[in-house]
C-alpha cells in the first residue's frame, strides 16, 4: 500500500499493471478486499496512508477494476446505518428507490439467515459476514470521531494527518455523482458537519486551520444545490420551496407539541425563520428535554444520535447541539454562485499570506499534509460546479503570483521605523511608491440583493518628483480600470530585540525569523492590510 502511495505520488497509475491478466485483477481484488476489510484495524500511524490510498483509488474510478470493486462499499448497503425515518422520507419523495432498497433488504436479510445457519453449523459467531460492504465508510467515520471527540486520545501528528486525509476523502467522494448518491445521505443522519464543530479537537483550532477550510469545502458539497437521487440541478426557486417545506414542517411540529411555548415560532413568517438567530431565540424557551423530543418528532434526530454524541461529549452541551441540528435542517445555505459573488476579484492580505489557502510552493501541494484545494476529476456535478472549481483554483494561482510581487516590492522597499516612531522607507522601488495621503470621499448604497456597497470612492495622493524619464511617464500613464494594490505597513505588534533590527537611528522591520518563511512575511515586515482600487 504504502509502495503504491509513493508510485500514485510521482503520477504513475500502477492500476493498469493489475489489469492485464485474470490473474493479477483477480489478486488486486484480493488485495482491495483485505484493505477494507482492515479499517478497525489500521495502526494510527498508517492510518492517513491507508485513507491516501483510497484517495488516490477513487480517483481512477474510470477503470473496471476500481470501479468494480470499490464502488460496492458506496453502495444502498450504506443505508444500514442511516436512521429508518430519515430512509423512509426519501423514499417518499423518490420512490422509484424502493424496489431497489426492498431488494436489499431481502437479500441481506437471507444472507444473515444463511451466516446464522453456518454458525450454528460451525459453531461460531461470524455476523460481520454480511456487513463487509457496508461498514467500511463507517468504520472510517467512528474512528474519525473517536480521534475529535474523545479527550483522553492523545494527538499526534498522525492523527492530525488522518484527520485532514479523511475530510479529503470525503470531499472526493461527494464532488462525484456516482459516488455521492448515498454517501450524503449518510453524513446528514450522521449530523457529521455539527459534531465535528462542536468536538474538543475543533475548538483547539484557528481559523486558519486547514481542517476548517476542509470542513467548510465538505460543508458546502454536502448542501451543493443538487438532486444526488436524480442529478438534477436545483434551481433558487427549487431551493427555496424545500426550505419553505422544512420551515412549515417545523411550525406544525411546534404547534402540535408546544403551541404555547413556541407561539412566536408557529406565526413567524417565512422570511423571519430563514435567519439562523431567530429560530435560535424561539427554540432556546424550551429545556433540554423537550427540546431532543420536538427535534425527534421533527425525524430529524434518533436516539442513538444522542447516545452517540453524550459519549465523548459533555452532557451540557447537548441542548445546543440539538438547536444546531434544528437551524441546520431548514437553513438556507448559499449557493455557488452566491458563494463567487460574494468573493474579491483579487486577493487580500487574509488570503495572500495563508498557505493554506495559497500554498508556498509545487513541493508544498504534493507533501504529506491535506491541503484545501479544489481538485478537477473527470466527473462533476453540474456545470456551474465545474465553472467555480476552475475559478478557485484561477484564484489561488492568480494570488501566487501577486504575492510574489508584493513581497518582492516591500522587501525592496524596505520599512523602517525613524526615532518618532513613524514607519518610513529607506530602500527604492520603480513600482511602489509611499503615500502622502489617503481618503474616502463617497460609499454607495448596495445594490438591491446585495450586502456590500455597489461603489466605493476615495483619493489617493503619492509624490512622484523622485521618478523622471520613462519611469515617470509611467506612473503618469495610469488610467481608469488599472489596478493598483495599497499596502499599508506597520510595526509588528510586540516587537521585540529578536523581531527588529537596529540600524543607527531606524529599526528595519525584519531579520528575526527564517527568510524563507513566506507564512510570516506580515508579521516579519510589517505588512498588515492589501486593498486595490
Amino acid at each position: 500500500m504504502l509502495l503504491m502511495n509513493e508510485k500514485f505520488k510521482n503520477n504513475i497509475n500502477v492500476i493498469e499493471f493489475f489489469s492485464r491478466t485474470k490473474e493479477d485483477s483477480a489478486k488486486f481484488e484480493q488485495f482491495l478486499q483485505h484493505l477494507t476489510s482492515m479499517s478497525t484495524d489500521v495502526d494510527s500511524n498508517f492510518l492517513s496512508a491507508y485513507v491516501l490510498f483510497f484517495i488516490y483509488s477513487y480517483q481512477h474510478l474510470e477503470l473496471t477494476i476500481i470501479r468494480s470493486n470499490l464502488m460496492k462499499y458506496l453502495s444502498l448497503s450504506l443505508w444500514d446505518h442511516v436512521s429508518e425515518h430519515r430512509i423512509n422520507d426519501i423514499l417518499s419523495k423518490y420512490p422509484q428507490i424502493k424496489p431497489h432498497w426492498q431488494h436489499h433488504k431481502d437479500s441481506r436479510a437471507e444472507s444473515t439467515d444463511q451466516t446464522t445457519k453456518k454458525n450454528k453449523k460451525m459453531k461460531t459467531n461470524n455476523s460481520e459476514v454480511g456487513d463487509k460492504e457496508s461498514i467500511f465508510i463507517p468504520n472510517l467515520i467512528n474512528r474519525f470521531f473517536n480521534i475529535i471527540e474523545n479527550k483522553a486520545t492523545p494527538l499526534t501528528p498522525s492523527h492530525t494527518l488522518f484527520l485532514e486525509r479523511f475530510l479529503e476523502l470525503l470531499i472526493d467522494l461527494l464532488s462525484q455523482l456516482a459516488t455521492r448518491r448515498f454517501l450524503n445521505t449518510l453524513l446528514i443522519d450522521f449530523h457529521f458537519i455539527i459534531r465535528c464543530q462542536k468536538s474538543y479537537y475543533y475548538q483547539l483550532l484557528n481559523n486558519n486551520d486547514v481542517f476548517i477550510k476542509l470542513l467548510s469545502m465538505l460543508n458546502s458539497l454536502i448542501h451543493i444545490e443538487i438532486d444526488e437521487h436524480t442529478g438534477k440541478v436545483l434551481s433558487n426557486e427549487d431551493i427555496i420551496s424545500i426550505q419553505s417545506e422544512k420551515i412549515y414542517a417545523m411550525q406544525q411540529t411546534a404547534f402540535t407539541l408546544y403551541k404555547d411555548k413556541l407561539l412566536e415560532l408557529v406565526f413567524s413568517s417565512i422570511g423571519e425563520l430563514k435567519k439562523k438567530e431567530n429560530i435560535r431565540k424561539y427554540l432556546s424557551i424550551l429545556n433540554g428535554e423537550e427540546l431532543v423530543n420536538f427535534a425527534l418528532k421533527m425525524n430529524i434526530l434518533g436516539s442513538n444520535d444522542i447516545v452517540a454524541y453524550s459519549e465523548y461529549n459533555d452532557p451540557s452541551t447537548l441542548v445546543e447541539y440539538v438547536t444546531d441540528i434544528i437551524i441546520d435542517h431548514v437553513a438556507l445555505y448559499p449557493s455557488q454562485l452566491d458563494i463567487a459573488n460574494m468573493l474579491p476579484l483579487y486577493p487580500n492580505e487574509a488570503i495572500m499570506f495563508n498557505v493554506n489557502e495559497v500554498p508556498l510552493n509545487k513541493s508544498d501541494v504534493s507533501a504529506r499534509k491535506g491541503l484545501g484545494l479544489p481538485k478537477l476529476n473527470l466527473q462533476f456535478l453540474s456545470i456551474h460546479d465545474y465553472l467555480f472549481r476552475n475559478f478557485n483554483l484561477y484564484r489561488i494561482e492568480t494570488a501566487s503570483q501577486i504575492r510574489d510581487d508584493v513581497v518582492d516590492t516591500i522587501k525592496r522597499m524596505g520599512p523602517k521605523e525613524d526615532i518618532r516612531g513613524n514607519t518610513v522607507f529607506g530602500g527604492w522601488s520603480k513600482y511602489a511608491l509611499p503615500i502622502l495621503s489617503v481618503g474616502i470621499e463617497d460609499v454607495a448604497r448596495p445594490k438591491l440583493g446585495e450586502i456590500i456597497p455597489s461603489k466605493v470612492t476615495c483619493s489617493v495622493t503619492v509624490d512622484l518628483s523622485r521618478f523622471n524619464g520613462d519611469i515617470r511617464q509611467e506612473w503618469e500613464d495610469i488610467k481608469e480600470h488599472d489596478v493598483l494594490f495599497l499596502v499599508v505597513v506597520e510595526k509588528p505588534e510586540g516587537s521585540g530585540i529578536n523581531e527588529v533590527q537596529n540600524t543607527g537611528n531606524n529599526q528595519v522591520f525584519k531579520e528575526y525569523i527564517d527568510e524563507n518563511s513566506l507564512s510570516e512575511f506580515p508579521r516579519k515586515y510589517g505588512s498588515r492590510y492589501l486593498l486595490i482600487f
